[in-house]
């Protein structure tokens, strides 16, 4: 009597289950969706409604000890293509940024994505000092060809605050 071979196992089962998690050697897999946040007046995100909510597209590592310093839950970090100019020149439609989504208060103020009424889009937030009934944020672009405006904050959903980018020269 010969003894059984153990069927082999679904690699592709493997590859998923993976991808997911955090590696094993001090690095951190980070999920980049095919979201981009519109720099700019904003847009509909385009295919992100899915069954079972948006799939990554690309996973990055970076070193755990590199993003403690960043964030207290490197689970909640999410990588983002910017689109549009009204961010520039800080900002470049194309490049990547890093994104918090455990921080959806605009306190500090800061760069954040969020969804404004009209489209998801990077913006620089800030609470208007002594709007308490209701709180108002100041939505503002960097690019100065684009004007400020105001949206009380219950009428916003903020998606994250921007804490890194990649710049390549």
């Amino acid at each position: 009597m010969s003894p059984k071979r153990a069927s082999a196992p679904d690699r592709n089962q493997d590859r998923d289950r993976d991808q997911d998690a955090p590696s094993r050697d001090g690095q951190f897999r980070i999920p980049e969706y095919n979201v981009a946040p519109q720099a700019g007046p904003g847009a509909m995100p385009a295919h992100i409604a899915t069954e079972d909510g948006p799939q990554p597209t690309d996973h990055w590592s970076l070193p755990r000890r590199f993003l403690s310093a960043h964030t207290d839950n490197p689970e909640a970090l999410v990588v983002l293509r910017v689109a549009g100019d009204s961010m520039e020149p800080d900002y470049q439609a194309g490049e990547r940024v890093l994104v918090d989504t455990a921080h959806r208060t605009p306190s500090p103020p800061g760069v954040y994505v969020l969804w404004d009424g009209f489209g998801l889009v990077l913006k620089r937030l800030e609470i208007e000092y002594g709007s308490d009934d209701p709180v108002t944020v100041r939505i503002m672009s960097i690019n100065p060809a684009y004007p400020i405006y105001t949206r009380s904050l219950d009428e916003v959903h903020i998606n994250g605050r921007v804490v890194g980018k990649w710049v390549w020269k």
